[in-house]
């Protein structure tokens, strides 16, 4: 189990990027000709398939401050800032 920090120099999208990586390595893809999108409130990136919530918790000690929004599909970040989901 690898356990993630929320403590990440640079862009906070950095924070995600070890969950992101994983469902990239084990097929997603992402859905825009780009990674991460930006607007004022923080980061998103859109997925084409489902995320694997398993795959991540058999692999992540998540910090409290990542959320695993399994309703709506998305790994959270600082409520809003950093979020990754499906379309």
């Amino acid at each position: 189990m690898i356990e993630l920090t929320d403590k990440v120099i640079g862009p906070k999208y950095r924070i995600l990027n070890p969950i992101l990586e994983l469902l990239l390595e084990s097929g997603n893809e992402v859905l825009t000709d780009y990674t991460w999108s930006s607007n004022p409130t923080g980061y998103l990136c859109i997925l084409k398939k489902p995320i694997d919530f398993d795959l991540i918790e058999s692999r992540f000690v998540l910090p409290k401050s990542i959320h695993l929004n399994k309703q709506f599909g998305e790994v959270d970040y600082g409520l809003g800032a950093v979020i990754i989901r499906c379309a």
